[in-house]
């Protein structure tokens, strides 16, 4: 029996992923204008202000340990940490820093999604940025923090699925499917890997609204 066991553990493991599919299953398009329903979504900013407030009591506890071995060892000295000036320099860069994060956790007000009648090419317009993607495809692309990652999308069942995975950096997973009983769009972003978001996952949902006013964002990337 044990044997048995191992084996199917050592061939479940030998198997590859399962590869996403380049064309959508019948009745699975998720076309359309969406503006965000915030009652039936999970809460972006609550989620992030708990994260922040576990980085902060982490680096106080780590002040706090630095503090005692240089009380108990003169020559473990180290220089204080002093905070940046309260420079327009400094709240730009820090601006900057929250929309990465929010842009990574997906946390738009609505998507204008334009998907192929296959469903091989898929356009996603949201408040931060515009993306191309085919189906099937695999290609290099930069995370809103700057870190190059390997990029690849397509169906999974009702799903599409985009996956972003970089080496040294976050691994991002995104996924949206239309909710065919109340025709809404559900989207899933899942953060692992070398980031302060990591282990966090959001799920936040959309009705169809009219399309969108807000000016197109100039970060139009490339077919993915």
């Amino acid at each position: 029996m044990r044997k048995s066991i191992f084996g199917f553990i050592l061939l479940a493991m030998s198997l590859p992923a399962l590869a996403l599919k380049t064309t959508a299953p019948a009745d699975s398009s998720i076309d359309g204008h969406w503006a965000v329903n915030v009652g039936a979504s999970e809460d972006g900013e609550a989620l992030l202000a708990k994260r922040m407030e576990e980085i902060r009591k982490e680096q106080r506890r780590f002040e706090e340990r630095r503090r005692r071995q240089m009380q108990n060892d003169p020559f473990a000295w180290e220089p204080e940490f002093t905070p940046p000036e309260d420079t327009p320099q400094f709240r730009a860069k820090m601006e900057e820093r929250d929309r990465n994060i929010r842009q990574m956790l997906g946390m738009t007000k609505f998507f204008d999604i334009k998907q192929s009648a296959e469903g091989g090419k898929i356009e996603l317009v949201s408040e931060f940025e515009t993306r191309r993607y085919d189906a099937g495809a695999r290609t290099q692309v930069s995370l809103p923090q700057g870190q190059l990652a390997d990029s690849k999308s397509g169906w999974d069942g009702e799903w599409f699925v985009i996956e972003r995975n970089s080496r040294d950096g976050p691994r991002i997973t995104e996924k949206f499917r239309r909710l065919k009983k109340t025709d809404q769009l559900e989207a899933l972003v899942t953060i692992k890997g070398d980031s302060m978001l990591s282990g966090l996952k959001l799920r936040r949902v959309f009705d169809r609204a009219v399309k969108s006013q807000a000016p197109a964002s100039p970060n139009v990337g490339p077919i993915r």
